[in-house]
């Protein structure tokens, strides 16, 4: 702003400027990941990469200072940057770990500030949240659910069929179920009663029977189950190709029918009579009796043809698309993965086959596996794309770990899989710990359909094969892909159980050796990345050093995979000599043993399901012995994403449940034939999550130069009075902290009514003290006019109706917050100049004192005020009483902040010539 003022008498002239002071400075922050929408960066959530931040300085036009992209762990330096700026963060479009259609502005922008922020001096944490609406889960202890594999026929009415089948418990459970009694576990030894909370059983073995893929849906508060064949347990009454819907929040007391693949003509399994076939693979499945399994959950069963039916028949893992309108699930007969049109998101549809798409193009139905056959299961919907993990399975071949390869496919929903895309590849002839520590099978084997060839089945009935199945996959926040591998003799095996041959009548119980891999993806190339000796990219494992081992155990018991010889299809094994090579998730051991501890009893615990908190900063797997002291159980672990470390583990079932029918095992241990102990028992874990609310608002300020953009020095203006009016409804809030205002749809919000998709206007009565009748600011003085919450960060976006500054726009999806409707008022500084003289006339040599006062008459506050003098000819400068300010080469008053209604004044002595 700048004011002429000219003086009269003595001929005189003066102009005034508002002027602000620069300071350099470094600016620094962190744009992070806000998986429960608080507005404030809880411990476990991760930072952002690959978020442009801009630093403006003031000026006509104005000066951008600095920008940068935040780095891997999210943070960001803008050194050099000069006084008070403007700060912009932009989600890029597309970008490698952030996608402006899916990521917004994190909800409770009033915490950290919102896109755009507003710094003076040197400033460190300016921080910035970004929400995904699929990652939000707003409770503080979210509901987990879990399925259940217990061995029997399910039969409706039998100790079999009221097992439980679907659990549900608190994610935050730690330790063993109290329900699970205090039965010794070792001979002699006394145990206390578990402490942790029971789950909920939700659903029974006679409802559903065996099942693995679970989906929960936010949008309808439904939970999706589907069928999967395991070896010594029954499958549900709606057969291989069932998938099940429940309100879990209201169970049903019968069987929750929702479609059937094979109903719709989606085969899940062969036709045909059954035969008990091993070795070998039948496509038949026989009915829960053909397979002789028992109504009492003690009764030893063959069960012989699902021994090779294991991952072949029936379903894998299901997935829901963020919008809750699609189902997909891999069916393992057809080894084609599909979509399911549910129809309505918040009321799913029985769907007919017409609403069912297969996808018949995708790339791994024709890859040629090296003596082996591509077997998709694992699945996970993330952003836009549903990726599909495949296992080469080595089936066909000799007994070698080079012939077994994982990979990962992006697809594209709309697709027929043509265009599916390889995310990361890579052999599963990594060094990989022994499944017991008494020198059983370490490493991957192919997948083999015939008991006798299994790797390992000692004099004590302990057997095992570790065979990989890519069962799971979640995405950390940083946009790493964490893998789970099942171990297909987990679902083989049971706990002291028959072979699959009539003639073996010996007792044998599996060891499950499955594993976690974590993929990073680099945020400045956009690929993936397998783990390499700890390493995944700026993260590393903190487990014990192989010299480390070594020295205390005589053994390394942290193996994983090494460096790479190659990339893409060139990677085919791992150039590190010797056994040095370490894992980053290394808290997937099993049985941790008091005193022995870090030195695990099972190096590769994990049963292949996998669940993803964003704030808790860990990821949630099943697996078997998650607590110390409790042998043959089975649960859940906690793994840290940043240390791999174990942070606790939860007993849904052990070995030690006194309430049910007992045996004692091999070693004298209390046990029960029912679970599967040490073997697999558990399917996928699902956790609850919330539809996000949506906010809108951000700032009403003082448009010191007027030309309606937000300048790093202009002050908000607080105590304005906002209405929002979306039809019929209203809603009013105030400014404060430096002129925000928000409205919000949350429960309990200011602003309930506000619906995705609705029009709506913000509006502000332009004559309440508050405005004090200042002119609004030009709108859309930057040339973008949509209300955008991307674009259209930084200008005025009002415009005048009768007296009322109004910005219409359309409210977001559910998530979509909007922290950009700006309103800007010019800056009202009416500030006046006087001069005078002492005298009228004076004579040749005289002195004269020219006064000269500054005022501010408002409303507004006045900083960084010139007046610039030009003493007339014929006088030459004496004196003035400024105390420095006045500088006589120049002729510039430097007045500085003027209050409303405070004044300045200076005197000037001059002489006449």
């Amino acid at each position: 702003m700048r004011q002429f003022l000219w003086g009269q008498g003595l001929a005189w002239g003066c102009c005034l400027a508002l002027i602000a002071p620069l300071d350099a400075y470094a600016l620094s922050g962190q744009v992070f990941r806000d998986g429960n929408g608080n507005g404030v960066r809880d411990s476990g959530e991760r930072g952002v990469p690959g978020i442009t931040v801009r630093a403006f300085v003031n000026g006509t036009p104005e000066t951008l200072a600095g920008t940068v992209t935040s780095g891997a762990d999210g943070s960001y330096t803008l050194s050099g940057v000069s006084g008070p700026v403007r700060v912009e963060f932009e989600i890029p479009a597309a970008g490698c770990n952030a996608d402006s259609a899916v990521d917004f502005s994190a909800p409770n922008a009033q915490h950290y500030g919102s896109s755009v922020q507003f710094v003076d001096g040197a400033d460190t944490g300016i921080d910035f949240g970004v929400l995904n609406a699929a990652e939000y889960v707003v409770s503080p202890n979210p509901t987990m659910f879990t399925s259940f594999m217990y061995g029997g026929s399910a039969k409706a009415g039998t100790v079999s069929g009221n097992a439980p089948a679907l659990y549900s418990y608190a994610y935050k459970n730690s330790g063993r179920a109290a329900s699970l009694g205090s039965v010794p576990t070792y001979p002699g030894e006394v145990v206390s009663p578990g402490n942790a909370p029971d789950p909920v059983v939700v659903l029974k073995q006679q409802q559903v029977g065996t099942t693995w893929g679970g989906a929960y849906s936010k949008q309808a508060k439904r939970l999706f189950v589907s069928a999967f064949l395991r070896r010594h347990a029954g499958m549900g009454p709606d057969g291989s190709g069932a998938v099940y819907m429940l309100d879990p929040d209201a169970p049903p007391s019968g069987t929750p029918s929702f479609f059937n693949l094979d109903a719709l003509g989606f085969a899940t399994r062969g036709s045909g009579t059954y035969t008990a076939t091993h070795p070998g693979f039948s496509a038949v499945i026989g009915s829960n009796s053909n397979r002789g399994l028992g109504d009492a959950p003690n009764t030893l069963t063959h069960d012989a043809a699902a021994f090779g039916q294991v991952g072949k028949v029936s379903l894998g893992d299901m997935d829901l698309s963020d919008d809750g309108r699609y189902l997909f699930v891999t069916n393992l007969y057809d080894r084609k993965l599909y979509r399911i049109d549910l129809q309505n998101p918040t009321a799913p549809v029985v769907p007919g086959a017409a609403q069912v798409k297969a996808y018949s193009n995708a790339p791994w139905l024709g890859l040629s596996c090296a003596s082996g056959v591509a077997r998709p299961f694992g699945l996970k919907y993330y952003r836009s794309k549903i990726y599909t993990g495949v296992v080469c399975t080595g089936e066909s071949g000799t007994a070698s770990a080079n012939n077994t390869r994982a990979y990962v496919y992006a697809v594209d929903p709309e697709s027929d899989g043509s265009g599916a895309s390889i995310a990361v590849e890579f052999p599963l002839n990594y060094d990989k710990q022994n499944v017991d520590a008494l020198g059983t099978p370490k490493g991957w084997f192919n997948w083999t359909d015939n008991f006798g060839s299994l790797a390992m089945k000692n004099a004590g009935g302990a057997a095992a094969n570790p065979q990989p199945i890519l069962s799971d996959i979640e995405f950390d926040s940083d946009g790493s892909m964490i893998l789970a591998f099942a171990d297909r003799a987990g679902f083989q095996l049971g706990y002291n159980n028959y072979a699959p041959s009539s003639s073996d009548t010996n007792q044998y119980s599996g060891l499950v050796g499955g594993d976690i891999l974590r993929v990073y993806k680099n945020p400045g190339t956009c690929s993936y990345q397998l783990e390499s000796n700890g390493q995944a990219g700026n993260l590393t494992s903190s487990s014990r050093t192989y010299a480390q081992d070594m020295a205390d155990y005589g053994a390394f018991l942290h193996a994983g995979p090494g460096t790479p010889n190659g990339a893409g299809s060139a990677f085919t094994s791992y150039t590190d000599s010797g056994n040095k090579r370490r894992e980053f998730y290394f808290g997937d051991y099993a049985e941790l043993n008091g005193d022995r501890y870090p030195r695990e009893t099972h190096g590769e615990g994990i049963f292949g399901s996998l669940a993803l908190w964003p704030s808790s900063g860990e990821v949630i797997a099943t697996g078997m012995d998650p607590v110390a002291d409790y042998p043959g159980s089975g649960g859940t672990y906690k793994l840290s994403n940043t240390t791999g470390a174990r942070n606790s583990g939860y007993n849904l079932y052990d070995d030690t449940d006194a309430a049910t029918y007992m045996l004692r095992d091999q070693w004298g241990y209390a046990s029960e034939v029912s679970t599967m102990a040490k073997s697999a028992g558990l399917g996928d874990i699902e956790i609850t999550g919330d539809i996000p609310d949506i906010e809108i608002g951000n700032r009403i300020w003082l448009d010191t130069d007027k030309d309606g953009i937000q300048d790093g020095d202009e002050t908000g203006l607080d105590g304005v009075e906002v209405h929002l009016i979306c039809g019929a409804d209203t809603a009013t809030t105030t400014t404060a902290n430096g002129g925000q205002y928000y409205f919000t749809n949350a429960a309990g919000g200011n602003a309930t009514f506000m619906g995705s998709g609705e029009s709506c206007v913000v509006q502000v009565d332009n004559t309440q003290p508050a405005v004090g009748n200042r002119k609004l600011s030009p709108q859309n003085a930057d040339g973008v006019t949509d209300n955008n919450p991307v674009t259209d960060l930084r200008d005025s976006d009002a415009a005048d109706n009768a007296g009322k500054a109004e910005i219409a726009f359309t409210v977001g999806n559910a998530g979509e917050n909007n922290h950009t409707l700006d309103i800007g008022y010019e800056r009202l500084t009416d500030i006046s100049l006087v001069k005078t003289v002492d005298k009228a006339s004076a004579k040749r040599a005289e002195n004269v004192v020219y006064t000269l006062v500054a005022t501010n008459n408002g409303p507004d506050a006045a900083t960084g005020v010139q007046v610039t003098d030009a003493l007339p000819a014929g006088v030459t400068y004496v004196s003035d009483d400024s105390g420095g300010d006045y500088n006589v080469a120049s002729g510039v008053w430097d007045v500085g902040a003027l209050p409303n209604g405070g004044s300045r004044t200076l005197n000037i002595t001059a002489k006449l010539d």
